[in-house]
């Protein structure tokens, strides 16, 4: 059995992945809408949907389109083929703006759910503000490992994406990511390739950023498979 030699450019590991279908639906974090994040392909043709967290009280956008507003959902169809911003003021008791930049593409419309994990659980964020960290995190990984999800976590499944990140021992694939208020967790299948068998740690697939990582099995024969769960912090304040 060999021990497994990871590339060193297994460190790009999470941030180099490849994406080959393009999903008619994407999902955003409204706690990490800045920066590039904030660009969002929409189709050019087509009416595109956006469906926001609380109920929308005015939309004010830098270029002329056509708008309509019903309860938590935006229905826009751009008129000219360039970017459009657009300040969506939400009815929450902050009176939230959600700054976002529509990018027109010759694509299919597109419906965009913009989320906000505090609201779905309320209970989830004041577990992961009082606990210590180490707790949490445990805790994520047994909950991932049991049963696939993490209750009251928001999960997108990436089963019919094709993100994945190969080397000469091991194809992986990201199957599933589960995120909370402080923390989010991934879930990725490890295949071994290498024509041999290989025993595996869990450093050899530390990036930089996580928080933790622990994998079903550690020795895979030639062909065979696990699970990694992978922890990451979420960019929040408070």
């Amino acid at each position: 059995m060999k021990r497994i030699m990871l590339p060193v450019f297994l460190l790009f590991l999470f941030c180099l992945t490849v994406t080959t279908n393009l999903k008619a639906e994407v999902v955003k974090d409204i706690r990490e809408l800045f920066g590039e994040n904030r660009f969002i392909e929409v189709s050019l043709q087509e009416i595109n949907h956006i469906k926001l967290p609380y109920q929308i009280k005015e939309v004010k956008t830098s270029k002329k389109m056509t708008l309509n507003i019903e309860n938590k959902s935006l229905f826009v169809r751009l008129n000219k083929n360039e970017p459009a911003e657009l300040f969506i003021i939400l009815n929450d008791e902050e009176h939230s703006v959600i700054n976002i930049i529509l990018i027109p593409q010759s694509i299919p419309a597109q419906t965009v759910e913009i989320i906000d994990p505090t609201k779905k659980n309320e209970k989830i964020r004041r577990a992961e503000k009082s606990l210590p960290y180490e707790v949490v995190i445990r805790n994520m990984i047994i909950s991932a490992k049991n049963s696939g999800n993490i209750d009251g976590y928001f999960k997108k499944d990436f089963s019919d994406e094709n993100i994945y990140f190969s080397t000469d021992q091991l194809y992986l694939q990201k199957l599933k990511e589960l995120k909370g208020y402080r923390y989010k967790l991934e879930i990725w299948q490890v295949t071994n390739i290498s024509g041999d068998s290989l025993y595996l740690k869990e450093r050899d697939f530390y990036t930089q950023g996580m928080r933790a990582i622990s994998l079903d099995k550690h020795e895979l024969s030639d062909n065979g498979t696990t699970k990694a769960y992978i922890v990451y912090p979420v960019t929040v304040e408070g």
